[in-house]
């Protein structure tokens, strides 16, 4: 290791990010300074970087902010300090100098004016003249050290869920901006860092039914963390029992056309769902256990209904069906033309009417005798 003439001034930082400590020196007789390259083995390898004149002192320290170690190097005979930047690889720019009054000779670097950048103080003399001090203020924009911070909701905030499968809805805001984000299912264990946006999907954590909590944070573009944010939603697999119909009773028959009150009880804030076969006649909630729809509705045909009663609970588990059999009759109006008589019902001679159930009616029950065609009519037995 062989550097250039007169090193005055010597740092050592990991210039390459290789793991090794570098050499960094200011070399006053030849106006340059040298970087040092450790191989980890003993060797260095050379690069001679030119400044003003007379390089006395230098450090290092990320100027910028991009992460990479940058030179500062006090030219003692002249009125300026070179920047050096540096690229991460251990290879550095061409000079860049700012006045820092006369012969600045010794360096050291810190944060001032608490803005998050290291600035530049100087100490230097001239002969013959009194010494100086002389700070160098960074004018890069202040660092950001804020924080972001924002939300997340489960599933559009429904208090229950029937799969592990959700959606979260994010918000994130930061002075600088949100570049990412990240989750996790116990606050421990996190998923890599996405990309930030406004809603993703995520698996919540597989067991028994009960509550899931999902943890969330964000990265804004300084690299600052969010504090961890949390929303709960709780996991319900099982169905509900079937609904217990109290009315009607099952097989009712009636010749009623007006569609009765279906009442029973079912879980408690359960949606209970009744339809007519595949017609829904409507749907009410289990307050307390108990649920009731009322009559109305669409007057029922004559015929054999199925009312087919559901009960769905508040995380979409559905229960199997309970149906009642309900049977409405055609009743069967007495004809026009039957008048009462004395001695029971007569029926007078050609009227119109439909002869075959009211005369089966009337002669099953023995009210009745037919006659031959041509006698005056059908009488009392």
């Amino acid at each position: 290791m062989a550097p250039s003439t007169l090193p005055y001034g010597i740092t050592t930082a990991d210039f390459n990010a290789d793991g090794y400590s570098d050499v960094a020196s200011a070399n006053w007789n030849k106006n340059d300074v040298s970087v040092l390259l450790n191989d980890g083995a003993g060797n260095f390898s050379e690069a001679i970087y030119p400044v003003v004149k007379g390089p006395q002192d230098l450090i290092s320290a990320d100027f910028n902010g991009d992460g990479n170690l940058d030179l500062a190097v006090s030219n003692q005979q002249s009125t300026v300090v070179s920047i050096l930047w540096g690229d991460g690889t251990g290879v550095f720019s061409a000079p860049e100098n700012y006045a820092a009054g006369g012969s600045p000779m010794v360096l050291t670097g810190g944060d001032f004016n608490s803005d998050g950048n290291i600035d530049i103080l100087t100490a230097g003399s001239m002969i013959n003249t009194l010494g100086s001090v002389n700070l160098l203020l960074n004018q890069r924009p202040g660092v950001d050290t804020a924080p972001p911070s924002g939300s997340i909701v489960i599933d559009a905030g429904n208090a229950f869920t029937n799969t592990t499968a959700a959606t979260l809805s994010l918000t994130c805001t930061d002075n600088v901006g949100c570049t990412q984000m990240q989750f996790s299912n116990d606050n421990i264990t996190w998923n890599p860092l996405v990309a930030n946006a406004v809603s993703a999907s995520w698996t919540l954590a597989a067991g028994a039914d009960g509550v899931r909590m999902v943890y969330s944070r964000f990265k804004d573009a300084a690299g600052n963390l969010s504090p961890v944010i949390n929303d709960t939603i709780t996991l319900d697999t099982l169905a509900p029992t079937a609904p217990v119909a109290a009315a009607p009773a099952n097989n009712t028959v009636t010749s009623n056309t007006a569609r009765p009150t279906i009442s029973g009880t079912a879980e408690a804030g359960s949606t209970v769902t009744i339809k007519d076969g595949t017609t829904s006649l409507g749907m009410v909630t289990a307050t307390g256990g108990n649920w009731n729809l009322a009559t109305g509705g669409a007057v029922l045909t004559p015929g054999v209904h199925s009312f087919i009663i559901t009960a769905t609970d508040a995380a979409g588990n559905a229960s199997s069906a309970t149906t009642i059999t309900y049977t409405v009759t055609r009743s069967v109006p007495v004809p026009a033309a039957a008048v009462a008589g004395s001695g029971g019902c007569v029926i007078q001679p050609n009227a119109r009417f439909d002869p075959i159930f009211p005369a089966l009616l009337l002669i099953g029950l023995g009210l009745v005798s037919l006659r031959r065609r041509g006698s005056s009519g059908i009488k009392k037995a």
